[in-house]
């Protein structure tokens, strides 16, 4: 534990020097954090590729699915055992932040132990 400790402390300590790399001031960052940069450097690199097993997609209770932008449809013809979406509270950028994580939290178990019931 102790050596996992050191090795979190030694990354964080990298935070400042990336942040002017990138150019982020620090009013800019509870907005724009590396972590950040990095998730959408991934995001537009990411090419979806078929999976052989099923998908649980997350969809916010506030997404209107009625307009044709349905997300539901691409990942649909990327799951080769099927797709099920599960409606949960906040968006993706507010998900893990109180209280939509704890919904978040049981919606993910609820789909765990439903996936561990299959399998057994």
């Amino acid at each position: 534990m102790p050596q996992m400790f050191c090795y979190f402390c030694r990354k964080v300590r990298l935070i400042p020097g990336m942040m002017q790399r990138a150019g982020v001031s620090r009013s800019k960052s509870a907005e724009y954090d590396p972590v950040t940069a990095a998730n959408h450097r991934a995001g537009s690199r990411y090419i979806p590729a078929a999976y052989p097993g099923h998908i649980t997609l997350l969809i916010p209770e506030d997404a209107d699915l009625e307009t044709g932008n349905d997300p539901r449809l691409s990942w649909r013809t990327l799951a080769g055992s099927g797709c099920t979406h599960v409606r949960i509270t906040g968006d993706r950028g507010t998900m893990l932040n109180h209280p939509h994580v704890e919904v978040l939290a049981g919606k993910l178990r609820e789909q765990l132990d439903e996936c561990h019931s299959r399998v057994v």
